[in-house]
């Protein structure tokens, strides 16, 4: 199992740590990847470092603190980062896009935050969105909510169609049988490890 990934970011790198991980497993091999990125950093008078997430003690966090700035040289300047701030962090970045028109076979939109279409996705057309997908028409492209793996993500649509549905690492597609002529507004969000979808309003 995978302890932790080391993810660049400005002025140093991140740690993102399994919460499943053992921590004499997990500093080991903290140590063994950041050995092996030392002289990208060489030249840097000053790192950043943040390690995300992980179930650590106070004593885990400090021995990782003091192996990092042994290694490190003592040029950098480490941070724990809890869910809260991560939470924080996310609420921040993600602006909303506004879209007015169709989207035609062969054009997509991508969004850093949330992404709302006012018009058509049609066939061909692709949207993603790091936060939710609102399609105020019909749905019948690709879309990919929750592209940095925000399982918490959702796609809403007039008419929800679509040619295959993402939301993080969770795909799905319309069925090929499907000729009902009643459409209705829906969203679709994950429950137990699939897409589902949902009635916002079903008409009578």
């Amino acid at each position: 199992m995978e302890c932790c990934r080391i993810k660049g970011i400005k002025n140093g790198f991140k740690i993102v740590v399994s919460e499943d991980a053992e921590f004499e497993e997990l500093k080991k091999e903290i140590e063994e990847k950041v050995g092996n990125t030392l002289e990208l950093f060489k030249l840097k008078k000053e790192l950043v470092v943040e390690i995300e997430r992980g179930n650590l003690t106070h004593e885990n966090k400090c021995e990782i603190n003091k192996m990092l700035l042994e290694m490190l040289d003592y040029k950098a300047v480490i941070s724990f980062i809890d869910e809260r701030e991560i939470e924080r962090r996310n609420a921040e970045k993600k602006e909303t896009i506004y879209h007015e028109g169709t989207l035609r076979s062969g054009q997509n939109i991508a969004s850093e935050g949330h992404l709302i279409v006012l018009g058509d996705v049609n066939p061909g057309a692709e949207i993603s969105a790091a936060g939710n997908i609102v399609v105020l028409g019909q749905l019948k492209g690709v879309a990919h909510a929750g592209m940095e793996g925000d399982r918490n993500a959702t796609v809403a649509a007039l008419q929800l169609t679509p040619t295959q549905l993402r939301i993080a690492d969770i795909i799905t597609r319309a069925p090929e049988n499907d000729k009902s002529t009643e459409y209705y507004p829906e969203i679709a969000k994950i429950k137990d490890g699939s897409i589902y979808t949902y009635p916002l309003c079903k008409s009578k």
